[in-house]
């Protein structure tokens, strides 16, 4: 959502910077040139040294607007204004995936917001609500669902899954994506994938790195358990995941809480037939759209039903499934139709600043 946003304000004549305050730069490759980078390389939460090098580059940038793309990242830039490092006006663009199960506010969240919040966008309605709850003044609140550059997505070339990974050309491969904590549901899948009758004609593929490393390795126990070690494949983070996608049969979201989730758009564009939980924005928007199959979060059995009912489908239906969701996702989900939202954000912000 970084790039895309950031790809978008360029190409709308603007100036964008992206920093990277640790190592990670994955989709570094997917900014415009014009974009710039600064990756800070931080060690630790309060790197003095490498925390320097950013406000110095706002000054060099002469950035109007700090766009805080987490909670997390709010909070960090809350600190080097209260420090005096920095003295420009920060919108926090919220996409907390857990609101649906967690809506407490961070014991240092009311301070800062108070005094260094000049706008907050949450990606979800429920979190515009909680950010009011929070003390953030109504005024400065607003909500922009999550959209994506599809052409990104579009022009990427899939993996041969099944050479790459020896998968037999009889069994179908569905993926999941996302960082494996409790919120993403993956026990949930677990036991889905243990009830259904086709369990032995599919594969399940989940790409991501571990968030809740505790959470991750009772996954794996509970997949061996279930006598699934050669049905659920766990292959960590993946520098790009959108080949994965477009080499997949079908996607899965199992989760219990969401705000999006953005993959959702990832996986219409690439024309996966889906089954999800219906969790998040996005998720409720896309199934009102008529986009099956939605089941109860948190429901193994409602999950292995639904995809009992995909698999079922003839190829013939599945591709039909499928060739729903590039359409939506162009209409409903590109970045491009959002980028005057968030321009007119960014004006609010500039006249909005606490201080």
């Amino acid at each position: 959502m970084a790039v895309d946003l950031a790809n978008a304000t360029t190409a709308a004549g603007h100036q964008a910077t992206v920093c990277v305050t640790r190592t990670r730069a994955d989709l570094a490759d997917e900014l415009r040139p014009e974009v710039g980078r600064l990756i800070l390389g931080r060690t630790r939460r309060f790197d003095v040294r490498r925390l320097r090098r950013l406000a110095t580059r706002v000054r060099q940038d002469d950035i109007d607007v700090l766009h805080a793309h987490s909670r997390s990242s709010f909070a960090l830039l809350g600190a080097l204004r209260i420090l005096g490092w920095l003295d420009r006006p920060i919108l926090l663009h919220d996409h907390f995936g857990s609101i649906e199960i967690d809506s407490s506010v961070p014991w240092w969240f009311r301070p800062l917001a108070r005094r260094y919040l000049a706008g907050y966008v949450g990606v979800y309605a429920r979190l515009g609500e909680w950010a009011a709850e929070a003390g953030v003044p109504r005024h400065r609140i607003g909500v922009i669902e999550n959209a994506m550059d599809l052409d990104r997505i579009e022009r990427c070339q899939p993996l041969d899954l099944r050479r790459e990974l020896s998968i037999p050309d009889s069994r179908r491969i569905g993926i999941v994506v996302c960082g494996i904590r409790p919120e993403k549901g993956i026990d949930v899948l677990l036991e889905a994938v243990a009830g259904s009758r086709h369990r032995r004609e599919f594969q399940i593929l989940v790409v991501g790195g571990a968030r809740d490393q505790v959470y991750r390795d009772a996954c794996q126990e509970r997949a061996d358990a279930l006598g699934l070690g050669n049905r659920v494949l766990f292959l960590g983070e993946q520098r790009n995941v959108i080949p994965l996608i477009k080499g997949a049969d079908f996607a899965v979201i199992p989760s219990l809480s969401e705000s999006g989730p953005l993959v959702l758009i990832e996986y219409l564009a690439a024309g996966l037939p889906i089954v999800a939980s219906r969790a998040g924005a996005i998720a409720r928007r896309v199934e009102e759209l008529g986009v099956p199959a939605f089941v109860s979060p948190g429901e193994p059995e409602e999950l292995h039903v639904a995809i009992d009912s995909l698999l079922d489908l003839s190829p013939e239906e599945r591709r039909s499934r499928a060739a729903l969701g590039p359409a939506i996702a162009r209409r409903h989900f590109a970045v491009e139709g959002s980028w005057d939202r968030w321009h007119e954000s960014y004006r609010r912000v500039l006249g909005e600043s606490p201080e």
